[in-house]
């Protein structure tokens, strides 16, 4: 067929796509349509509202149809300007930021001809709520539609095709959007205020049209404007109170569940209550409505502590998801915002686990062991309420142990979010161990965790310990405690019960210890004494004293961390022999460390090769022999230029300073006492000598004066003395 030929052509497809420019985005979009246009006659038609001209002229090599548009703040008009070119039987619109992952269902829907039993088809838009992909919301778009003449786009925001008529598929063919996630919150604020003011002009325009009441929900919703979700969710109950029609019954959902959820996030379960119970007597809701409230009570009766009233909005839920979730049209034909998230996974795993949680508290382990596993745990973008992992680990250490208990743990522990909710659980039950009822507990839920053999999780490993020295077996625990060290960077971090079984047991961690990388070891030594204080620090320093004395370097290097912990620690010290004792320790410790390390050569001049800690220690070593040589004022220098060297270790360095200033006044202040006492012996003395001499006792008094020479050595008197008895000797 020539190219004027299939132009005259009438496709049975026609592609609107509009596009404003997104170039991260429009070549994605534009690549995911070429399938669908190779398998099914199309065209392709793009509303160019903003690209620029280099974006522009590269869409033309995907279609010669590329009309441009000047934006005019009406989504519906720039909609209709590539609606009015379309030639196709169908129609199908897309956005620049979207784009098909698979249209394997699309394509078969017209090839199997299956396209001439229906009016309009949906198929699913996947709202991604971060950019890692790992998060999303599904929602069921009309974006397929048989053309009448009449057809066209209403709405200048979230428009829409009208009239639609006949049958609607529900194809299985998503589109991934991107368009819900923003650099910056400033940017998705003035997104929603753009939205916001166009939806508050279309509710002036149309007041009793639910659709853009709802769509304004959500946008409040967006922004976490829960006081104008609220007012808006109130307004509308009353807007749409005395109207009984199925549209707007499908949609008057949206404003109560809008309007609990305000509560709950308050957490005022007490009127989140009398709203749900009010709420349920409105008997036009729909059924998929009806379930999504009973999924809130059930959050509503937890907080509220009413566990069976909690257990009875459980059935009720699960009785009409049962009865509706398969059936997608009918779940869709009953939905509205808000509401039809009662029907996601997120949604229907609090249910289960909720249930769980209230039979347990029963003590009926066979309501968990069923809802449990009907919790999906592999469900891409896993929300479970945070309540939930804790309260299921608190109540099955309450119980007799069961084989499934393990099971149950293992699941939890291997689902990356839900661990640490599970852990968190563990500790606060650990921190009451001094309580009889807690230590019975946690001794039962670590039988529990301990059985777990698939977790990578270093707290599993502790809490085998735990078990294995509740039963006094010490043969495992080596094994344990080189997979448990050998696994933690932060290895000083792991709980204090950990180091107090090896001690207690006599478990040698010394091949552990030098089987770690020295990588790791400095790492996680650093940050040991970077946040740990006192008696977390003392009893590792115990394990490491413990060891057999075989010189290893990471045990040195605790050993200078520790040296200088107790300098840092000293900053109010107020005994100088002992701030200098430690000073002495941590500058001979670090220079006797750092120079296996180093040249010699590296040792002296600005000695940049150095690591701070260790340029200080060369500096303190000069002022310790300044002060042994007794040049005071050298010594002084020398520990000024010690300051700046290593910031972390200048407040101990002030304090040594105020110490030793006090400690040389002291000295001289004994110095003086003791002259004045030796002044006093020596005439003391010197009286006795002057008696034998004048007794004529020569030997005598030359014995005396011997003993008076030392104390006074330079006396004129004394000297004088000594002459006049040689004098008499001679």
């Amino acid at each position: 067929m020539n190219t004027q030929a299939r132009n005259l052509k009438k496709p049975l497809l026609s592609i609107s796509l509009l596009s404003s420019g997104r170039k991260e985005t429009i070549w994605k979009c534009l690549d995911s349509l070429l399938p669908i246009m190779e398998a099914v006659d199309s065209e392709l038609i793009i509303v160019d509202t903003g690209c620029d001209e280099e974006t522009h002229e590269r869409m033309l090599t995907y279609t010669k149809q590329v009309i441009r548009f000047t934006w005019c703040n009406d989504f519906s008009r720039a909609r209709n300007a590539g609606l009015k070119q379309a030639r196709g039987e169908w129609f199908l619109f897309i956005d620049d930021d979207e784009w098909f992952t698979d249209v394997e269902e699309l394509v078969a829907f017209f090839t199997a001809g299956e396209y001439k039993d229906y009016g309009c088809a949906n198929y699913i838009q996947r709202n991604y709520t971060h950019k890692s992909g790992k998060t999303y919301r599904d929602a069921w778009v009309t974006r397929l539609i048989r053309l009448d003449k009449d057809t066209r786009f209403v709405s200048s925001i979230h428009e829409y095709l009208y009239p639609v008529r006949g049958k609607c598929k529900l194809i299985h063919s998503p589109v991934d959007h991107y368009g819900y996630i923003f650099k910056n919150e400033k940017e998705k604020y003035a997104h929603s205020r753009r939205n916001i003011s166009l939806l508050v002009g279309m509710i002036e325009k149309e007041r009793n049209n639910p659709r853009w009441w709802v769509h304004l929900a959500n946008e409040y919703r967006g922004l976490r404007e829960y006081h104008k979700l609220e007012e808006l969710c109130e307004e509308g109950i009353e807007t749409f109170k005395g109207i009984n029609s199925s549209y707007v019954n499908r949609q008057r959902g949206t404003f109560y569940v809008g309007r609990i959820m305000v509560e709950l996030k308050r957490r005022d379960y007490e009127k989140a209550r009398e709203l749900y119970e009010g709420y349920l007597t409105d008997r036009r809701s729909t059924q998929v409505c009806r379930a999504r409230l009973h999924g809130m009570g059930a959050e509503i009766y937890y907080g509220l502590r009413e566990y069976e009233k909690c257990e009875s909005c459980c059935r009720s839920y699960l009785e009409i998801y049962e009865r509706f979730h398969e059936d997608e049209m009918e779940c869709l034909s009953q939905s509205s915002f808000f509401v039809r998230e009662g029907f996601e996974a997120a949604a229907f795993n609090n249910v289960c686990g909720l249930y769980a949680v209230c039979g347990l508290r029963r003590q009926e382990s066979s309501i968990l062991k069923e809802y449990f596993y009907r919790i999906d745990w592999e469900a891409k973008g896993f929300r479970l309420h945070s309540a939930i992992p804790a309260e299921l680990t608190e109540w099955m250490g309450k119980l007799p142990y069961e084989e499934a208990f393990t099971q149950i743990a293992a699941v939890m522990m291997n689902k990356k979010g839900i661990d640490r909710l599970v852990i968190g659980a563990l500790r606060k039950i650990e921190e009451k161990e001094k309580e009889e009822e807690a230590a019975a507990d946690f001794m039962r839920l670590c039988r529990i965790f301990a059985g777990i053999q698939s977790s990578s999780n270093h707290y599993v490993l502790y809490l085998r310990l735990r078990y294995l020295d509740y039963l006094g077996e010490r043969e495992p625990m080596e094994e344990i405690f080189g997979r448990l060290l050998g696994r933690v960077v932060n290895f000083w971090d792991l709980e204090d019960s950990v180091f107090e079984i090896a001690l207690k047991n006599g478990v040698s961690l010394e091949n552990i210890f030098t089987a770690i990388r020295y990588e790791n070891w400095k790492k996680g030594t650093d940050l040991l004494f970077e946040k740990a204080r006192g008696e977390k620090l003392r009893l590792r320093k115990q394990i490491i004293d413990g060891l057999s004395g075989k010189e290893n370097i990471r045990f040195s290097y605790f050993r200078l961390k520790w040296a200088e912990w107790e300098c840092r620690e000293a900053e109010e010290e107020t005994d100088y022999h002992r701030l200098h004792g430690k000073l002495e320790r941590f500058y001979t410790g670090h220079l006797e460390f750092y120079r296996n390390l180093y040249r010699e050569s590296v040792f002296t001049g600005e000695m940049e090769l150095l690591p701070g800690v260790c340029r200080l220690a060369v500096r303190l070593e000069q002022v310790f022999k300044e002060e042994k040589a007794g040049n005071i004022s050298r010594m002084r220098e020398a520990l000024k230029a010690c300051l700046k060297v290593y910031p972390p270790m200048d407040s101990t360095l002030r304090r040594f300073a105020q110490l030793f200033g006090s400690h040389k006044k002291e000295e001289l202040k004994e110095a003086d006492r003791a002259r004045e006492e030796m002044a006093v012996l020596g005439a003391q003395i010197r009286e006795m000598a002057e008696e034998l001499l004048a007794q004529g006792l020569y030997g005598e008094a030359w014995q005396i004066w011997q003993q008076l020479v030392i104390l006074l050595p330079e006396d004129a008197n004394v000297l004088r003395l000594g002459e006049r008895i040689k004098e008499g000797l001679s």
